[in-house]
């Protein structure tokens, strides 16, 4: 057992710098207060650092996301934006910031991926059934795009319906 005059040795020894990439730096002797090597300690300190900038929290991400943003550094801030989400899936709204980061740098491919997570919650995200069908068409992938835009403009209730319809027309007959 370390009692605490023990710990107070150790900690009056030891300094510890743990670095933003999670390298860990150590300057002591601690061979024997805890019944381990100091190569032993060593190990175990650098693995912990490692599992907790392995597991950082979406909150962190979502920091990083949005000082990426204050830089301009939009696919950043989307992929940091969908690191939270993965983390915190309930936050929808993270996984809608990367989509529309993503479609900022053109990456549709990675924005129609995103946004597919919206689509049963389209009360919650207005427009984003819409933005999924043109991810899709930029991307590409036509018949999802057409499918996307059918389904748009026949749940869209909006006063100005007509002119909608005419639009994703226009949309639809560019995948023709």
């Amino acid at each position: 057992l370390v009692d605490d005059d023990d710990r107070a040795q150790v900690f009056s020894r030891l300094f510890l710098v743990v670095i933003s990439d999670g390298v860990v730096l150590l300057d002591s002797d601690v061979t024997g207060v805890f019944g381990q090597s100091y190569d032993a300690l060593l190990e175990s300190i650098v693995a912990a650092s490692q599992l907790s900038a392995q597991e950082m929290s979406w909150r962190r991400h979502k920091k990083n996301a949005e000082t990426y943003i204050e830089q301009g550094k939009y696919y950043e801030a989307a992929e940091e934006y969908r690191k939270a989400w993965t983390a915190k899936r309930s936050k929808l709204e993270l996984i809608q910031q990367a989509a529309i980061n993503y479609s900022r740098v053109n990456d549709y491919r990675k924005a129609a991926d995103a946004y597919q997570y919206l689509q049963d919650n389209l009360a919650e995200f207005p427009g984003a059934d819409l933005s999924y069908a043109m991810a899709l068409k930029q991307d590409g992938s036509y018949e999802k795009a057409r499918g996307a835009f059918q389904r748009f403009i026949d749940s869209y209730t909006g006063t100005d319906k007509a002119v909608m319809q005419e639009i994703i027309a226009t949309e639809i007959a560019g995948i023709d």
